[in-house]
């Protein structure tokens, strides 16, 4: 079970029984497996996101799976980057949620209690409301405000579904918290040729998008919502279900392929690549049928992700009059399409 949830403080103590030193874990073959996994987990949270939950049935594979965790927390640690710090607290704390998905009510409660939430069941799962506003303060959505739960006594009511989200809000900011850990040179150098590939990994990602022009798209001649929200993602920072939806659309209109938009969101440390494709594919009417228009400038203000016009904000009412006022004012760029049949967002 310690395998399963190896962030309890009881695998901690577990490991610290054995009475293995750091080095010994590191160089001694029989956890090679070990090593192996640690890797795995870590390069995984990097590229998609969704770690493998394999059954532990073996007392080797469970040892295994135990010591994989915290090297694979030194390992991110080694690298020292912010956005894989966020990849590999998102990854471990969905896999965290999958596998307590499948745990009786009692033990679910209890793992919160050891998590350290004031947790109640009765009916319903109650969580008392501060935790509740700590471990949702990532998740999007008026479903997630406070004002919009059943409060009772200072407790949220939650449907199973929605605790096990909330449990995993808190673990993912845990996670978050803890790392990166403080590494010596010993640790870099067990670990040098990961590095160097996460290293390699992460600037390659970055690479792809950075720079003034996507494809025959101008940045320079974006307005300023969709250049801030571009520049949000390109940081590897989280931007809000309506900025992501505003976002995409403005793309797809000015001509942007599904495989170009697709590669700049996988940048976000949510990322998650059957959720990213559902969404890209939905609002470009690939499976909607409806190709839909990126936001006017009124409702960009009512979301909340307009930073503020510019002087040539205040000549239109769109973001994308902005972009083909501008392209046509500086002459570059390939000009976006002309206005045709879409759904625009409410």
């Amino acid at each position: 079970m310690l395998a399963m949830y190896p962030f309890l403080a009881e695998a901690s103590r577990y490991i610290r029984d054995q009475g293995l030193s750091l080095e010994e874990v590191l160089d001694h073959r029989a956890f090679q497996g070990a090593r192996n996994w640690a890797r795995e987990r870590v390069f995984t949270s990097l590229e998609t996101g969704d770690l493998p939950n394999p059954p532990l049935s073996r007392s080797a594979e469970c040892l295994e799976a135990l010591y994989a965790y915290p090297l694979a927390r030194i390992l991110v640690s080694c690298v020292g980057d912010g956005f894989l710090v966020r990849r590999f607290a998102l990854a471990e704390a969905d896999l965290a949620r999958r596998r307590l998905s499948r745990e009786s009510d009692d033990f679910l409660l209890a793992a919160s209690h050891a998590l350290g939430l004031d947790a109640l069941r009765d009916g319903a799962f109650r969580l008392h409301f501060s935790d509740f506003l700590r471990a949702t303060r990532q998740l999007r959505g008026k479903e997630w405000k406070l004002i919009n739960q059943p409060v009772r006594e200072g407790f949220v009511l939650l449907s199973r579904d929605r605790f096990l989200r909330v449990v995993e809000g808190h673990l993912r900011n845990r996670f978050e918290a803890e790392l990166p850990l403080e590494v010596n040179p010993t640790l870099l150098r067990a670990f040098e040729e990961e590095v160097i590939e996460l290293h390699t990994a992460l600037r390659d990602r970055r690479s792809r998008l950075q720079g003034e022009d996507l494809g025959t798209i101008r940045v320079t001649n974006f307005p300023p919502c969709m250049e801030k929200l571009l520049a949000t993602v390109l940081a590897s920072e989280n931007v809000s279900h309506p900025g992501r939806f505003a976002l995409v659309s403005f793309m797809n209109n000015i001509g942007l392929g599904f495989d170009e938009i697709y590669q700049i969101f996988a940048s976000v440390p949510d990322f998650r690549e059957s959720v990213t494709r559902y969404q890209i594919e939905h609002i470009t009417g690939q499976i909607s049928g409806t190709v839909y228009t990126a936001p006017e400038c009124s409702t960009m203000k009512s979301y909340g992700i307009c930073p503020g016009p510019d002087r040539l904000c205040e000549t239109i009412t769109h973001p994308l009059s902005y972009y083909r006022k501008k392209t046509r004012m500086s002459g570059t760029a390939k000009k976006a399409p002309a206005d045709r049949p879409a759904k625009a967002a409410s």
